[in-house]
């Protein structure tokens, strides 16, 4: 009996030492950062690394920049793919998995009713692999919605979409993104926690009212369809039809999803930032989910990339990439040769009265935001220090502050 005593105390604590031993039998868990190798493995000598680098890695995100449209968030996937230690898994185009194959609102849309062509790699070495066994030329998302409704399946699929060099990411340890700001308001937080439980969430967000504007004259100008009339009084007139009785970023609409309508109602609700954080912060953790600004991110790039950095685990100083960009005649920080910053899909500000009448509208929704990161643990701020040469304010934008009015400037 007294052995039984001793054994019954002594058991929590050897259970602990036992559950935290590998299991070598166990098969791999899937999860973020988990990753598939293609082709036989070889070894890692001077001589095999030609071919290592016909050997492809798939690997699901670390980390998911889920939003917002039209905030800065193609200018933060050029940085991010510059870092070493950070590989975007799309190859630089949006991959649209949890809108259009998830339980979320955007599967209606017609993109995800096309094929999408095999085309993405992140290594021109690194050859395309379809693993859906659907087509050697395309996906077809009306496809694998159908071969795949239960969501355990989905990370092979999922997994196929990313191909990177595998020597050259294996050597690098690094850690792969996807970036697809539609997410925010089209996909369905659940799904990305079901099939990727550790995986943290980046939010890239931006003045409301600039946000909605340049939506609109996006939409109009052709990226979705050819409308000529793009014009503030055009806008006006939408934004008052769709405002007039309340407007509710929850309610189901009937409008058509091809219609000019339908894409300045989604514009309006994208805008509505506190509405779609609330419905990631019931799938993950405050601790997973991190807010940057575009506003930081122009004035302090290096400083905001520092932070993000952190915030996914690369904390040590050989883990850290030293940036060399250069400043546009437009103020505008960037790399290389590529930049859609300084370019707007509007010439000209909206007239005073519009911005009056839009700053009424979002101002309850901004203070809603600023009341939420007052009291919750959302990531805000560096986790960090961020070192005094890469500069960097991280208070809250002006569009933030309680006294302010919206300013189509910016801050």
């Amino acid at each position: 009996k007294a052995d039984d005593a001793a054994a019954a105390v002594a058991w929590p604590v050897l259970k602990q030492y036992i559950t935290d031993l590998p299991d070598a039998s166990a098969p791999p868990r899937i999860d973020a950062g988990y990753c598939l190798q293609t082709g036989k493995k070889r070894s890692s000598s001077e001589s095999t690394k030609a071919r290592l680098t016909k050997s492809v890695a798939q690997c699901l995100p670390s980390f998911v920049v889920v939003g917002a449209q039209k905030a800065g968030t193609d200018e933060l996937a050029v940085w991010l793919n510059s870092n070493a230690r950070t590989r975007r898994l799309d190859g630089g185009v949006e991959i649209h998995f949890f809108d259009c194959l998830g339980r979320g609102e955007g599967w209606r849309r017609a993109p995800c009713g096309r094929g999408r062509k095999r085309t993405m790699s992140l290594n021109s070495h690194a050859p395309v692999k379809n693993t859906t066994n659907l087509s050697n030329k395309m996906f077809v998302w009306s496809e694998l919605r159908a071969r795949s409704p239960y969501i355990s399946t989905w990370w092979r699929r999922y997994l196929s979409l990313g191909n990177l060099a595998y020597y050259d990411f294996f050597q690098r340890r690094s850690m792969t993104f996807e970036k697809t700001p539609a997410y925010m308001d089209l996909a369905e937080p659940m799904d990305l926690v079901r099939l990727l439980p550790s995986t943290r969430i980046v939010f890239m967000l931006r003045n409301p009212l600039q946000r909605f504007v340049s939506s609109y004259f996006q939409a109009c100008s052709g990226m979705y369809q050819a409308f000529s009339n793009c014009t503030y009084a055009d806008l006006e007139d939408r934004f008052d039809a769709l405002t007039a009785a309340g407007f509710d970023p929850s309610a189901e609409t009937n409008l058509p999803e091809d219609s000019m309508q339908y894409f300045v109602h989604r514009g309006i609700a994208h805008s509505l930032y506190v509405h779609w954080l609330n419905k990631w912060r019931r799938a993950f953790a405050d601790s997973k989910i991190m807010l940057v600004f575009s506003e930081h991110f122009k004035a302090s790039p290096m400083a905001v990339m520092h932070a993000i950095e952190s915030f996914n685990g690369l904390t040590s100083a050989r883990q850290r990439q030293e940036y060399k960009p250069h400043r546009t005649s437009g103020g505008f920080y960037v790399l290389g040769s590529y930049s859609k910053a300084g370019k707007p899909s509007h010439k000209e500000p909206p007239p005073p009265h519009l911005v009056r009448k839009l700053d009424s509208f979002f101002a309850p929704w901004t203070s809603m935001l600023r009341q939420a990161l007052a009291t919750s643990e959302l990531v805000v701020r560096p986790i960090q220090p961020v070192p005094s040469e890469l500069g960097g304010d991280f208070a809250l934008p002006r569009w933030l502050s309680p006294a302010a009015t919206q300013s189509f400037a910016g801050d």
